[in-house]
């Protein structure tokens, strides 16, 4: 499980249907918006594609791809100056 040390409310596009307990947020993997499950680990480049379908096969996994480093969970206002708050169902801790 991926644990953000700040504990407010963080958006997400929706539940992981592969793993059925995470839930799917933007994060900024490798300089780059991706959307990652906080349970499994799965990413996906295209943010676009999950959120329209969330079965869309995962890029990688964090922790397979050397590729998937540095990252971090992106801001609200990261998110919403790439326009893509319309992908964003809810908010949680």
């Amino acid at each position: 499980m991926i644990i953000d040390e700040n504990d407010t409310a963080k958006p997400f596009i929706g539940e992981c249907a592969f793993c059925g307990q995470g839930l799917l947020r933007v994060w900024i993997i490798s300089e780059k918006l991706a959307v990652l499950c906080d349970q499994c680990e799965l990413y996906w480049s295209d943010i676009s594609a999950v959120a329209n379908d969330p079965m869309v096969p995962a890029t990688g996994t964090l922790d397979t791809s050397p590729l998937a480093e540095p990252h971090r969970a992106a801001t609200s206002e990261e998110i919403a100056d790439a326009n893509l708050t319309h992908f964003i169902s809810g908010y949680s801790v």
